[in-house]
């Protein structure tokens, strides 16, 4: 990889490739850049950086769609879509709550449950019990 990182997330996509976000490499700020690793060549390529830097505690998952979501490890409750047909970021909906260690599931209606985590927004740890419903067909 490009940069050494910790706290990242792995999300193995369609295609075989494998797209790697955030983390942190210090104990301090966030790390804004992806990669993605491709097991056939060997070899990593940039994916650009988050629209939101994503350090520790986010959660990404593959969408049935082939998007990649990625919500939680910031202070506010922003989500975003990875397109990697396009190597595209963009804005998804907001999550009611900003999350940090939350909990990402597939449904088997193509819809994604983003289950507990702590409250991202405070200071020290607040357990959520808490859950949201991600619908990829609507963005919300």
């Amino acid at each position: 990889m490009s940069v050494g990182r910790w706290g990242h997330s792995a999300t193995l996509l369609e295609d075989g490739r494998v797209l790697i976000v955030g983390g942190k490499e210090r104990p301090y700020g966030s790390v804004p850049s992806t990669e993605i690793f491709d097991p056939i060549n060997n070899s990593w390529s940039s994916a650009g950086n988050t629209l939101q830097p994503r350090g520790e505690g986010h959660t990404a998952i593959l969408l049935n769609n082939g998007r990649v979501l990625i919500t939680g490890g910031t202070e506010d409750n922003s989500s975003e879509l990875y397109d990697p047909n396009e190597n595209k970021w963009s804005y998804a909906n907001n999550m009611m709550e900003p999350r940090k260690w939350a909990s990402a599931t597939l449904l088997p209606d193509g819809k994604v449950i983003i289950v507990g985590g702590d409250d991202a927004s405070r200071s020290g740890s607040k357990e959520l019990d808490s859950a949201e419903i991600y619908d990829p067909s609507t963005n919300k």
